[in-house]
């Protein structure tokens, strides 16, 4: 069964009052004309050649290759790395690690914490924690 649209099940016609040959360019109401294509895809392919133009420019490489590191492709950071997209594929603790290095901050504080650092903390408080119990012979109140 083939569905109907809600502006045609209502017979709803949507009716444009409108300044601009472009001015309702991509409208989901009616099918587009060709030049309103035109005028779309114009504005996509120059934004994306921008976006080309601005990484291979950062990452010093070929814009002639964007189809390696670009064209809408999802990387891993290991593939990231593989087309220069990255300097290096690392830890939050190393980036951190990092960060304190190059701006010479001697205690940083930290909005959020690392998530495995996090972890790690509550298994060795826990650890800590069942170690007293086990050699203390239980908890006891003073």
């Amino acid at each position: 069964m083939k569905r109907e649209t809600l502006n045609k099940k209502t017979q709803i016609k949507p009716q444009t009052i409108k300044a601009g040959r472009y001015k309702e360019s991509g409208t989901p109401t009616r099918q587009w004309t060709q030049e309103e294509r035109d005028e779309l895809n114009s504005v996509i392919q120059d934004t994306y050649d921008t976006f080309i133009t601005d990484v291979a420019n950062a990452r010093k490489l070929d814009k002639k290759d964007h189809e390696v590191f670009a064209d809408a492709h999802i990387f891993t950071a290991r593939q990231a790395k593989e087309v220069q997209l990255i300097d290096k594929v690392a830890t939050l603790s190393y980036a951190q690690k990092q960060l304190i290095k190059l701006s010479k901050v001697s205690d940083p504080i930290w909005k959020k914490q690392d998530k495995f650092e996090k972890f790690m903390e509550k298994v060795v408080q826990e650890s800590v924690t069942q170690f007293l119990v086990f050699f203390q012979g239980g908890l006891k109140a003073i």
